[in-house]
């Protein structure tokens, strides 16, 4: 029987080497790509940031060559990890797209006068951001960020002055996970919350005040804890991390393991909301459908193209999660609806690795092609009616209560 992954010495090495890095950890992480490959040649890559907030900015990559008319935005999770973990995602489309990744900043940098963020303001953030880039953005949410991404994408559909995208990907999103319980999933009970909340820590911030985060070093415990159990060849993360290991050539560019050895300080108030509403709030399974006390109407995206992906062996977000975004908005007038089970990935190598470089990307980049096809002849519907107004403040927030 293979041994834990933790008795590999170069992973021994690596984990103990990131941990005490973690006291140098950046206001953000670069991609490190000065070029792409593109039809066997290397072509400039240029890189341009947008600062949008204190708590995020955007990172636009452009070929200088030929810069692409397609756009994309794609947006990482807010769990920990830097937005660096897109890296793959940004090599393999900016040969067809101008890429702008959404990044999170490293909330131990964000003085506290900038006060809280909750997954409200993140979904305002995803806003500005396609306000940003101009209509006819493509969107592409990855993980956690799917939730919001989806509710930003609805209320873009009918805000004045901004439009829907020109096609919304979910890649992994745990959109209902009480629907099709994962093996993570399960692990969020009542009693985890208080455990999680335990984890967390004051930090100076920059301007001399405090802000509560949840630090870099808690990943590392449950990083541990997910090596101690899995075992390579049978588990997708460990064989990811044991192969980018022993495989790693000294000037090789940034990897898997690049990406699972560092990690930021998280907004404490956002894991607690984000967690919430993903797990916990039980008479409210979707996490998508309130905004600022306002009801969320998916219909408004029943013109949107949409794709949704998983992967079946996905221990974290389980196929079945992501897939009912489809359901919340079914499509009309023959918008284009798209479901991509990857037979071969877990959860990871759905962005990161040889299945994303092989099988994903290219899925992804016919579905932007088939949008923005559709486009050009979409018929223009009726807006759907207005959803219902929503509970007086009060009662909303004892439903917020009662639902623990």
């Amino acid at each position: 029987m293979a041994q834990s992954l933790l008795f590999h010495p170069q992973v021994a090495a690596a984990l103990w080497r990131a941990w005490f890095e973690t006291g140098l950890q950046p206001i953000r992480r670069g991609f490190d790509l000065p070029s792409i490959s593109v039809e066997g040649r290397r072509i400039a890559l240029r890189c341009e940031e947008r600062p949008l907030s204190p708590f995020a900015s955007l990172t636009v990559f452009t070929r200088a060559d030929r810069p692409p008319a397609r756009r994309i935005l794609l947006i990482p999770p807010l769990s920990g990890a830097f937005a660096f973990a897109l890296r793959d995602m940004v090599e393999s489309l900016a040969p067809q797209a101008r890429v702008a990744v959404l990044e999170w900043t490293n909330a131990r940098f964000v003085s506290s006068a900038a006060g809280p963020f909750l997954v409200d303001d993140q979904v305002a953030q995803i806003l500005t951001a396609l306000k940003n880039l101009g209509p006819g953005a493509h969107m592409a949410a990855v993980c956690q960020a799917g939730p919001p991404s989806l509710t930003a994408a609805a209320l873009a559909a009918e805000a004045p002055d901004l439009s829907a995208p020109a096609s919304l990907a979910l890649i992994a999103s745990p959109i209902a996970p009480h629907e099709a319980p994962s093996a993570m999933s399960r692990q969020f009970r009542p009693t985890s919350l208080g455990v999680l909340q335990s984890s967390m820590v004051w930090r100076e911030t920059p301007d001399g005040g405090l802000r509560r985060v949840l630090p870099a070093e808690s990943h590392f415990q449950r990083l541990t804890a997910a090596l101690a159990g899995q075992r390579p060849g049978e588990h997708e993360f460990s064989t990811m991390l044991r192969d980018c290991i022993e495989s790693r050539a000294p000037d090789a560019p940034p990897d898997f393991s690049d990406f699972v050895m560092a990690y930021m300080d998280a907004p404490a108030e956002h894991v607690l909301d984000n967690l919430t509403r993903l797990y916990y709030w039980r008479r409210r399974p979707l996490a998508v459908e309130r905004w600022r006390r306002r009801r969320v109407d998916l219909r408004r995206l029943d013109l949107t193209p949409m794709m949704v992906v998983e992967g079946a062996h996905d221990t974290v977000v389980a196929p079945g999660q992501c897939r009912a975004a489809l359901s919340l908005s079914p499509g009309a007038a023959g918008a284009p609806r798209r479901e991509h089970l990857s037979a071969e990935a877990g959860h990871f190598g759905l962005f990161i690795g040889d299945v994303w470089r092989g099988e994903i990307s290219a899925a992804l980049n016919e579905a932007m092609a088939a949008a923005e096809e559709w486009w050009e002849t979409a018929p223009r519907l009726e807006a759907p009616p207005p959803a219902p107004p929503p509970k007086p403040a009060a009662t909303a927030e004892a439903d917020a209560l009662a639902s623990g």
